[in-house]
């Protein structure tokens, strides 16, 4: 069982966050070359269509980025490049 809490809020993710996620990771270009290549043809083609070399990459140095911590002041995960979790985000 996966106990880091990075790699659970990843896996927590709904296809539309995922998708999100990888869209806002690309855009914001802070990846270097070939995780960046990695990462356009997840987002064109898809999981399926990356090599065994491709998918460690992704694995590697891509998956733990689609989550960052909500910037309100809970604990929780939101999906790259989304500031603040549905509950930090209400105004009351």
């Amino acid at each position: 069982m996966d106990t880091n809490q990075w790699s659970v809020a990843e896996r927590n993710l709904a296809d539309d966050e995922r998708e999100l996620a990888r869209r806002n990771l690309d855009e914001a270009g802070v990846l270097s070359d070939v995780p960046a290549g990695v990462l356009k043809q997840v987002i064109w083609k898809g999981l399926d269509s990356l090599s065994s070399k491709q998918l460690a990459v992704y694995e590697n140095q891509i998956r733990l980025s689609l989550v960052e911590k909500c910037g309100g002041p809970c604990n929780n995960f939101v999906p790259t490049g989304v500031d603040k979790c549905h509950n930090c985000s209400l105004e009351y």
